[in-house]
């Protein structure tokens, strides 16, 4: 995009300068409405097919360096759960099954979860927090973008894809996570 009739058209008044500036202030705000309200409807989605689930979501959106929207089977607390994470501030989207480290501490990453994820998901890895972690490639792996974050605010499509990609995550991972949360249960 070219700048410079933007910055022609802002230095001509004072009160363009003001407009400017004001414009720029309620930007952060307005990406982070985007942000909230695109999660909003993801949670009642997913909550539509996972009758039940429990979910988690922090609200510091492009502020913060990962922050995650967090959806569990009540069975699951404390251990696991499915996440969308808006790492590096939104520019690297991932999703993943994550684990509850301070709960359930040294307990090994669950290798035949690994496989059923990379069936569908083939760049997954687990590490740290994460049993599986993904990529997220579609429908975009950096929000950050202003036509991404217009697509996520207006774009049905894009909301139906983070959907389908988190439940079908849940779809290979809850039989095998059922499992270690019975086999691990106190």
């Amino acid at each position: 995009m070219n700048t410079k009739p933007i910055e022609e058209l802002i230095i001509q008044s004072e009160e363009n300068f003001r407009i400017a500036e004001a414009v720029v202030s309620a930007l952060p705000g307005a990406r982070h409405r985007l942000a909230v309200g695109f999660l909003a409807r993801l949670d009642t989605r997913l909550k539509t097919k996972l009758q039940g689930w429990k979910s988690e979501n922090p609200q510091t959106f492009f502020t913060d360096r990962g922050p995650c929207y967090s959806i569990w089977k009540p069975a699951w607390a404390g251990q696991y759960g499915l996440s969308l994470q808006f790492g590096d501030y939104g520019k690297k989207m991932r999703f993943g099954l994550y684990r509850e480290i301070d709960q359930i501490g040294e307990r090994p990453f669950c290798e035949e979860l690994m496989n059923a994820v990379k069936d569908a998901f083939p760049h997954a890895v687990a590490e740290g927090w994460w049993e599986a972690l993904i990529l997220m490639e579609s429908p975009a792996e950096d929000w950050s973008k202003m036509e991404i974050l217009w697509r996520m605010h207006k774009d049905d499509s894009f909301l139906d894809d983070v959907a389908d990609q988190l439940l079908e995550l849940e779809r290979i991972s809850e039989p095998i996570v059922d499992g270690l949360v019975q086999k691990y249960k106190k």
